[in-house]
């Protein structure tokens, strides 16, 4: 993974031009955009920002996270969230799916957490 400073438009389009497995995983802010996928595709995208002038700084994690890269695990995932007893937040949380803070709660049922693994 790896935090682009630019905008999600100007970061789909460089990632249009490479080769294919890399995703936006995030957008941390209007300047920050985080990308995710395998590691030669990532290397190629940090090089290619660079050529453009692209500030980018690479992410010290462990895996690709909120990639379709992710989707192997899920099964794994879903069986151990189901031994999980959700409830409704009692303070307002900002979903980091949708952006929007969580007030019909959605956060509290076991496919939201899923469907993080692999979105932005």
């Amino acid at each position: 993974m790896a935090a682009v400073f630019a905008d999600e438009d100007t970061v789909q389009r460089l990632l249009a031009d490479l080769p294919t497995g890399l995703a936006v995983a995030g957008c941390n802010g209007p300047t920050e955009t985080v990308i995710s996928g395998p590691l030669p595709a990532l290397d190629d995208a940090i090089a290619r920002c660079g050529r453009q002038g692209l500030t980018v700084q690479r992410l010290e994690v462990s895996h690709a996270f909120h990639s379709e890269l992710m989707r192997p695990m899920l099964d794994a995932f879903g069986a151990a969230l189901a031994r999980v007893t959700f409830h409704p937040a009692r303070l307002p949380i900002i979903s980091n799916v949708t952006g929007e803070i969580d007030s019909g709660g959605a956060m509290a049922q076991r496919d939201y957490w899923l469907r993080q693994i692999v979105s932005p």
